[in-house]
Order: structure tokens, then sequence, then C-alpha cells
């Protein structure tokens, strides 16, 4: 399986990924086009950051920095 790094620079798929906060809790939001060949192969890789980054949240080592 691919890394999102090296499916972006091999395709088109440019991804905007921001973590943004709505009363209280905080939610990953990622926005891509599909306008790409083989759009699914993102979707495991994602998860996968996904499943990373709130695991650093949970142990501490990541933080939002305030407004």
């Amino acid at each position: 399986m691919q890394n999102l790094g090296e499916i972006s620079s091999s395709t088109k798929f440019h991804p905007s990924i921001n973590i943004e906060s709505l009363n209280g809790e905080n939610f990953i939001v990622c926005k891509y086009h599909l306008e790409f060949k083989n759009w699914m192969e993102v979707l495991k890789p994602m998860i996968k950051l996904f499943k990373n980054t709130i695991t650093e949240f949970e142990k501490g080592n990541a933080y939002l920095a305030s407004k």
C-alpha cells in the first residue's frame, strides 16, 4: 500500500487535511477532488493517517494550537 505522499506525487491527488473544532469536539476534515484515476486507492492510506493522528493525540504527543 502506497502512502499519501507517494500517491499525491504520482497522481492529481492533492488533499486539504485539517483539524477543525466544533462545540469542543475536534474533527479531521479531508477534502479532495476525484479528478484522478483510481481515486479509491487513497482510502486505506487516508484511514491509516487518521488512525495514526488520533493515536498521537490520545498519547499526548500532538496538540492543537490555540488561535
